[in-house]
């Protein structure tokens, strides 16, 4: 969608798009360590069903456990994308500003065909909300750029993510108290800022930068339940180095 504005205003558009994308049977490889780790741990135990059905005990009490390729029964990922751009002549340079918004309304999964989907969005590490905006100014041959990720931060999601039951298909509020009780797995909303300016001298393109401006640091949880770098959970929106500075040059010829 192009809306039309008087040239004074500049120029804009808008896009929303919304993806639906459903995956049938894909392949996982299930190492002996993570089946005992997700049925031993799971909350719900059941000894007959979810990853315990994969390990037995002989008659002299003998662990097995059968390793394998194992065929996903369903992952689902539903939700909306948002793209606006707006762009006009300002003090003699351009000025453009883009946005990109992403709302997940779902991202479930099931090993198993009998269980219930188990939706993890909202959750620490697959956020419902996740954004990124940046503004260019290019003046002459110099250009500026300002950007910012965002990543929306959860409160409760987690906490049920762990008590539900794929076996029932709920989230028991007794046991969702009990890990707000002994355990922290609530994040704030991240924001990563980054800024840049880039020269170009005739067939010189340089580059000087810097990413996380504000030498922002990933949210700290109780390293259970998620791989973890320390205590912060691992997630690509997150950084892990803290604030760096850069420096490119380009040419052609």
């Amino acid at each position: 969608m192009r809306p039309v504005l008087p040239s004074a205003f500049g120029n804009i558009s808008l896009s929303l798009d919304y993806f639906d994308i459903k995956v049938e049977n894909g392949v996982q490889d299930l190492a002996g360590a993570t089946i005992l780790n997700r049925c031993y741990s799971d909350p719900n135990f059941d000894p007959a069903a979810g990853f315990c059905r994969f390990v037995t005990r002989d008659s002299d009490n003998a662990l097995s456990v059968v390793s394998s390729f194992v065929n996903l029964s369903e992952d689902i990922v539903k939700g909306y994308e948002f793209n606006g751009r707006y762009s006009r002549d300002l003090f003699g340079g351009r000025f453009v500003l883009n946005a990109n918004v992403t709302k997940y309304t779902e991202q479930s999964s099931r090993l198993f065909p009998e269980e219930f989907l188990t939706d993890a969005n909202g959750i620490v590490t697959q956020p419902d909300w996740v954004g990124n905006f940046d503004a260019t100014y290019r003046y002459d041959n110099v250009t500026f750029r300002y950007g910012v990720d965002w990543i929306d931060g959860d409160r409760n999601r987690t906490y049920e993510f762990f008590a539900f039951d794929e076996q029932t298909g709920i989230s028991d509020p007794d046991l969702v108290q009990a890990y707000k009780d002994a355990y922290l797995l609530e994040v704030d909303d991240y924001f990563l800022h980054n800024a840049s300016v880039q020269v170009d001298i005739e067939d010189y393109q340089f580059t000087f930068g810097v990413r996380n401006l504000f030498d922002t640091a990933p949210p700290q949880i109780t390293a259970i339940g998620f791989t973890t770098i320390g205590n912060a959970p691992l997630y690509n929106g997150y950084d892990y180095r803290g604030r760096t500075y850069f420096a490119n040059v380009n040419f052609s010829f």
